[in-house]
């Protein structure tokens, strides 16, 4: 039996984590896969204060970078838990990020098609052994960044989000906090 695979997305702050966390809680175990990295003093006290509000038998792994050997391992770690991706937009922007200034756009165009492909790979293989729950911004909705890098990623993210969506078992669109929209297959 293949396991699920739901998407949530929405723009920045909109409520996905939120939403995650409330889906999570009807499944027996979770494997919580954070993105963010921890450099920032806002991002630190709000991680702190999300993890800390999570049941405590619930798993929590950081991977901003590596994420899909990260899966890869929790995967094989945690057989049967939910695997909650806490976000794709959050690692593939801190990829980029860190890769930004050694490619030209178009190597870095390249190089995010390349990560996000095989992460959807990744997503595939996982998916038939454990139930997963990909967050991910829409920074379609967002005015186009000035610098190219983030262009890149702003479009690489779209992309990407289009591809998890057509192959998810259920997405949901975020916005204020509120379920917008709900694609059920």
């Amino acid at each position: 039996m293949k396991a699920e695979f739901q998407l949530i997305i929405g723009g920045a702050w909109s409520g996905k984590t939120a939403r995650a966390e409330f889906v999570a809680r009807s499944y027996r175990q979770v494997a919580w896969i954070g993105t963010s990295s921890r450099g920032l003093p806002e991002l630190e006290s709000r991680i702190s204060e999300l993890q800390s509000a999570r049941p405590n038998h619930w798993i929590q792994v950081d991977s901003p970078l590596n994420l899909i050997s990260t899966l890869q391992d929790v995967r094989k770690k945690y057989p049967d838990s939910l695997l909650v991706i806490d976000s794709f937009s959050q690692w593939i922007s801190n990829e980029m990020a860190s890769k930004s200034n050694r490619y030209d756009e178009q190597q870095l165009l390249e190089l995010c098609r390349r990560e996000a492909d095989d992460f959807l790979s990744e997503i595939e293989a996982t998916a038939k052994s454990n139930s997963i729950l990909v967050v991910s911004a829409d920074f379609g909705q967002s005015l186009p960044p000035q610098d190219s890098a983030q262009r890149i990623i702003r479009m690489c993210v779209g992309m990407t989000n289009a591809k998890l969506g057509s192959i998810s078992t259920s997405a949901e669109l975020i916005q204020a906090g509120f379920v917008i929209f709900k694609n059920q297959r």
